[in-house]
């Protein structure tokens, strides 16, 4: 198989930051790649705009395969899929290409430090068969870092936090001592921003889980990958910059119901917890927003 290289990128309701991306910040790589965007939650005809705006060739129909392999893609979709459901049907397409060997996941707010960071992680998943996902160091506009996150939070826990968040302990990492503390090493899981995964391994592990919408797709994937042999690494010798907010906006009531009932999936479906720590789960997330007003 060929070292080629797929990137996803869903675009919600983000024309000017998709094209940007494509146009100031993959342009950047040294490492080559076909790029597929999904953009959802969209009309044809802005489809066809964003396209021709990317220099992208505009798919109709992304179950069709097709003969001939460009450098960038984009197909649509009126509903809005979500983070999985998009990433999972870009990932398909792109299945109907060719054969890939490397996947990255990536959100059109990114900010690309090093013009090899794919090959690096490429090169990096290649050398050790146990490792099937990737992720870099992901800087936040507060300078804070989004990864790596190395333990399970177990309810019991994200309870206690709820009921009396003065409890927890924010910890804000400094820019300039994170990498030395932290190192190269394997975690949990790593932030969805910007990751890279084996193909083989991501199907294997049965891609995204569809039934999430957004939130907790990278720590499921994490347990999936797990569940068949495969382990998550987080490298900081390479990094981005994650403009966070500028497709996902505010965290409204919608967005903390999304977030309830992907917590609530993952500590069910993947983490085995009982019904009544899932009820008393579920009642400390309620007081907490009625309470501290999140």
């Amino acid at each position: 198989m060929e070292n080629k290289i797929g990137v996803i990128i869903v675009s919600y309701h983000n024309p000017k930051g998709t094209r940007n991306y494509i146009k100031e910040q993959l342009s950047k790589l040294s490492t080559s790649y076909t790029v597929v965007v999904v953009n959802v939650a969209a009309t044809l005809d802005d489809s066809i705009e964003l396209a021709t705006q990317c220099e992208l060739t505009f798919v109709d129909d992304p179950c069709k395969r097709l003969d001939d392999t460009k450098q960038g893609y984009l197909i649509w979709s009126q509903e809005n899929l979500g983070y999985a459901k998009g990433n999972n049907l870009g990932v398909n397409f792109l299945e109907r290409i060719g054969n890939f060997a490397y996947y990255l996941f990536s959100n059109d707010d990114i900010e690309i430090k090093q013009s090899y960071i794919l090959d690096y992680l490429a090169h990096k998943l290649s050398e050790n068969n146990e490792m099937g996902c990737i992720g870099p160091r992901i800087l936040g506009l507060d300078k804070c870092d989004q990864s790596p996150h190395d333990r399970y939070v177990s309810p019991y826990r994200t309870i206690g936090w709820n009921l009396f968040p003065f409890l927890r302990k924010k910890k804000n990492i400094n820019i300039s001592t994170t990498p030395l503390r932290l190192g190269a090493h394997y975690t949990y899981w790593v932030c969805g921003a910007f990751m890279m995964v084996k193909a083989e391994a991501f199907k294997k592990a049965g891609m995204f889980d569809n039934v999430t919408f957004l939130y907790f797709e990278e720590v499921i994937l994490a347990e999936r990958l797990a569940s068949v042999g495969y382990k998550i690494y987080f490298d900081p010798a390479v990094e981005v910059l994650h403009y966070e907010g500028g497709s996902s906006g505010t965290f409204s009531k919608q967005k903390r119901r999304l977030l309830l009932n992907s917590q609530i999936l993952y500590y069910r479906k993947y983490k085995h917890i009982s019904k009544p720590i899932l009820g008393l789960y579920q009642f400390s997330y309620f007081i907490h927003n009625i309470l501290y007003k999140m």
